[in-house]
């Protein structure tokens, strides 16, 4: 069946191009939500895909971690050390490698979060230990474990600026984003006594603290940054910025904390904060919590073409999103997706769970507002269509991608994959032509798309390309 434009047209309904100049039109057909191909990252150790993006030409770009010698699209690379960090660029066609590049010294070195700018360059963050060279001068971690922040040529991946930050404990980047000017965006957490990104020196509260910091893409220099925290284990998961480049921060606080207005106090042990702040300066505009008595967690957020703020995560219990009902989790913990306006009001919420425990990990939002996300379920799962069913029930857990209308989170779409051994989907981007990347990790015995495939060793890391579910 038709599936959707590419190139000169877009979405699925008529397509006129002014030919007044050399131009291409692509249609693409098959079954919704096939596996189009797949990708297997893998060694005798422990290998992730963490992230994916795809840029404007709708190269993908993925960011994960490995140990040994593993093959990405093709092309090996071979750790330095305990785990290495990979990076590489791959033909949304046919998921051939256009270039990989290996990140690492001799410690456990993480990938983190990805993101492309206007120029087609690629902006990566994570973790590293000891000394560690990304192509520029030697970067050497003032603790247990500090945070890099690089930028890379699009076109072969070689090394333009990088930067350290951190202090003597083990502070770590979950995520990293872009603005419309370029500007990069971090969030994450730090558990050393005090911390800093090139301006104000911030003291730890309590086991661990959020940070949020903008950094120019010029070269990596400090614009501004805060540090935020309680009594309790706190983190910022996700990050974001709106059209005007004002940045949305996600993530999970417990005990008391302050994001900039007033004081938020969780319901039980970890609940989920919603933030805002100014583009030019960092100032508080808005910051919500939400959760219950359980344990509650922001996978991922995301801004449409309108500016709406739209998250996904997964709670636990009865918690109320802003809206005039409460949503109850089935069993264990369920998937929330909900959408909040520029300002933070409640626009709609949506909760989707089965007999067993499920989490949404991440999202991609296309250019007609639909929402697709990944995470992990266990048990029978129904996300608006047919049930998914897990290979082995709730023993280990299986991948989901599904994808949601923007308007109101109708089901458009959905599909599973697994197998008897463990499967977790991280991340999640989506190609022009609406076709969806999906990555994550895997263990055992798993089917992507009808093929099967067994692992390496611990964990291998998995990117598969789907066909477009709207």
């Amino acid at each position: 069946m038709f599936l959707g434009w590419s190139d000169a047209c877009s979405g699925t309904g008529s397509c006129t191009v002014l030919i007044n100049s050399d131009r291409a039109v692509g249609a693409l057909f098959g079954v919704p939500g096939e596996s189009l191909w797949f990708d297997q990252v893998g060694s005798a150790g422990t290998d992730t895909a963490f992230a994916v993006v795809v840029d404007g030409d709708d190269n993908v770009l993925v960011i994960g971690s490995f140990s040994g010698t593993v093959s990405v699209g093709g092309v090996a690379l071979t750790s330095a050390g305990d785990r290495d960090v990979f990076l590489a660029k791959l033909d949304v066609d046919n998921g051939a490698t256009v270039w990989a590049v290996r990140m690492g010294a001799t410690g456990t070195d993480l990938g983190g979060g990805v993101a492309v700018d206007g120029n087609g360059d690629v902006l990566v963050t994570g973790r590293f230990e000891g000394t560690v060279n990304l192509g520029g001068a030697s970067l050497t971690s003032a603790g247990m474990s500090d945070i890099f922040v690089a930028k890379l040529s699009g076109t072969s991946g070689a090394h333009v600026w990088s930067q350290r930050f951190g202090g003597t404990g083990s502070d770590y980047p979950n995520v990293l984003a872009r603005d419309a000017a370029g500007d990069v965006l971090i969030t994450g957490s730090w558990a050393s006594p005090t911390i800093s990104f090139g301006g104000s020196t911030f003291s730890n509260a309590g086991s661990s603290d959020i940070f949020v910091a903008k950094l120019t893409g010029a070269a990596g220099a400090h614009v501004w940054s805060r540090g935020m925290g309680g009594t309790g284990s706190d983190y910022g998961r996700a990050i974001v910025a709106d059209g005007d480049g004002n940045v949305v921060v996600a993530g999970t606080m417990s005990a008391t904390v302050n994001l900039g207005g007033t004081n938020l106090t969780s319901a039980g042990s970890d609940d989920m904060f919603l933030a805002k702040y100014a583009a030019a300066n960092g100032n508080h505009l808005f910051s919500q919590r939400y959760g219950s008595t359980g344990i509650d967690s922001i996978g991922g957020v995301a801004i449409d073409g309108s500016d709406q703020i739209v998250v996904v995560g997964k709670f636990a219990g009865t918690v109320n999103f802003g809206g005039a009902t409460s949503l109850t989790a089935v069993s264990g913990t369920d998937i929330l997706l909900a959408k909040y306006s520029l300002a933070g009001a409640h626009v709609w919420s949506k909760s989707f769970g089965g007999t067993g425990s499920e989490d949404g990990n991440d999202l991609a939002i296309d250019p007609s507002n639909n929402v697709t996300l990944v995470g992990s379920f266990c048990g029978t799962l129904n996300l608006g269509g047919t049930d998914l069913s897990s290979a082995s029930a709730c023993a280990a857990y299986d991948v989901f991608v599904a994808t949601f209308g923007g308007a109101g989170g109708e089901h458009l779409g959905s599909v599973r994959h697994g197998g008897t051994g463990s499967e977790v989907g991280l991340g999640v981007a989506r190609a022009a032509d609406g076709r969806i990347v999906s990555v994550g990790q895997f263990s055992g015995f798993a089917e992507f798309g009808g093929e099967g495939y067994t692992s390496a060793g611990g964990t291998d890391g998995f990117i598969v390309a789907l066909a477009p579910m709207n």
